[in-house]
């Protein structure tokens, strides 16, 4: 389950994955046009996370 969103210069992800309840939440002050938005960086934690258990 994830969501990210996005509102003027902010944007943020939440990523959970029940099978094995890992959990990540990304709140960032920058837009998300900028460098490296929210979603890509929850996506790789989460996957990263996921990949360490």
């Amino acid at each position: 389950m994830t969501c990210g969103r996005t509102t003027g210069n902010y944007n943020s992800y939440l990523g959970f994955n029940p099978e094995t309840g890992t959990a990540v939440v990304v709140l960032s002050n920058l837009a998300p046009n900028y460098r490296v938005p929210a979603t890509v960086l929850g996506v790789k934690l989460l996957l990263e996370l996921d990949n360490e258990k």
